[in-house]
Parts: structure tokens; C-alpha cells; sequence
């Protein structure tokens, strides 16, 4: 049996349509190849990285490579921390709320 919306389905077909879709799922970037920066943590991230290059001092293109790496592994890994101490505090919440609304029923 031939399904006549076979390929007529496929996801966007145009440039910017493409571009659109690609950021469906981006929420925190951790996954991501590119990194979205509010003004302040474009601030915070500006100060990361001046502060690794003169730690590193990377002079050649490896060392550039490795640098960039680096700096968005660290990146990352400060976006993670954020994202776990957020999770777990709203999840101290919710269970402060729990209790308390048992508290108030009985």
C-alpha cells in the first residue's frame, strides 16, 4: 500500500526553514555545537576565557584548537553544575511542599 504523503512530510525543505528546526531541542546547550550566551554570561564567559588564555597561552593552531576546547568543556561544565543545583533544588521544594501539605491535611 502506497501512502500518498510519503515524502511530502519530510521536515522543512528551505535554508531558513533548516535553521529554524535546528534549534528545536536546544534548552540549556550542553549538547549543543553552539553556545547561547545571555548578555550577562557572554560577560562571565569573556572573563573565563581571557582568564584561561593567559593561563594556557596557546601559540600555535593546535594549541588554539585545544584551547577552544577546553574553554567550552569548562563551559559546559559550569552550565551543568547550574542545571543540577537548580534540578535539585526544585525538587527540595516540591518535596518541602509535599510535606507540608501533608502536615495541613491531617
Amino acid at each position: 500500500m502506497k501512502d500518498s504523503n510519503v515524502g511530502k512530510h519530510g521536515g522543512p525543505s528551505t535554508p531558513a526553514g533548516k535553521q529554524r528546526s535546528s534549534k528545536n531541542a536546544v534548552r540549556h546547550g550542553l549538547l549543543s555545537r553552539e553556545i547561547k550566551l545571555s548578555d550577562d554570561e557572554r560577560t562571565e564567559f569573556e572573563a573565563l576565557r581571557t582568564s584561561l588564555r593567559e593561563e594556557l597561552q596557546p601559540s600555535t593552531g593546535l594549541q588554539e584548537f585545544l584551547f577552544d576546547e577546553i574553554l567550552v568543556g569548562m563551559w559546559k561544565c559550569k552550565i551543568a553544575l547550574v542545571l543540577n543545583f537548580e534540578s535539585c533544588s526544585a525538587a527540595s521544594r516540591s518535596q518541602r511542599k509535599k510535606r507540608a501539605e501533608t502536615n495541613l491535611a491531617r
